[in-house]
C-alpha cells in the first residue's frame, strides 16, 4: 500500500517528464533526466531546474517591477519578501518530512517538490507580465 501511495505521489510530480514540455525549462529537465535516470542524475537535473526557475523567477519580477506603478512595486516588494519567507519555511517542511521516509524515491520526490515551490511562483509572475503587455 505504501508503495501505491507514493507512485501515485510521483505522477503528478513528474508528470511533465513523460510529454512534451511546455517551458524550456521543463523541456530541460526532462532531456536532463532521460540522459540520467539514476537516482543521483534525476536530482541533479532537477536540482539544475531549480536553479534555471529560480533566474526565471528573478528575471519575472525584475521585469513585472519596471511595468508596475509605484504602489504595485512596493506590493510586489513586500509580496516576493514574503514569499521568500514562505519558501524557505515550506522548504523546512519539505527537507522534515521527506527525511522520515525510507527509500530512494523520495530523495527525487523531495527535490521535485522544492523545485516546484519555485517553478510555480515563478509562472505565477510570468503570468502577471502576460496579463499586463497583452
Amino acid at each position: 500500500m505504501k508503495k501505491l501511495a507514493a507512485l501515485l505521489i510521483l505522477i503528478p510530480v513528474f508528470a511533465f517528464c513523460g510529454e512534451p514540455a511546455k517551458h524550456p525549462i521543463d523541456a530541460h529537465v526532462s532531456r536532463c533526466m532521460e540522459k540520467d535516470p539514476s537516482t543521483h542524475g534525476t536530482i541533479a537535473c532537477i536540482n539544475e531546474g531549480a536553479e534555471k526557475w529560480d533566474a526565471e523567477l528573478n528575471r519575472a519580477y525584475g521585469e513585472l517591477m519596471k511595468l508596475l506603478d509605484r504602489d504595485g512595486k512596493a506590493k510586489l516588494r513586500s509580496a516576493q519578501r514574503e514569499w521568500i519567507t514562505f519558501r524557505d519555511r515550506h522548504y523546512d517542511f519539505i527537507d522534515a518530512f521527506y527525511s522520515k521516509l525510507s527509500g530512494t524515491m523520495y530523495l527525487q520526490i523531495r527535490a521535485a517538490d522544492r523545485m516546484e515551490t519555485i517553478r510555480k511562483r515563478a509562472l505565477a509572475l510570468a503570468s502577471y507580465i502576460d496579463l499586463l503587455l497583452h
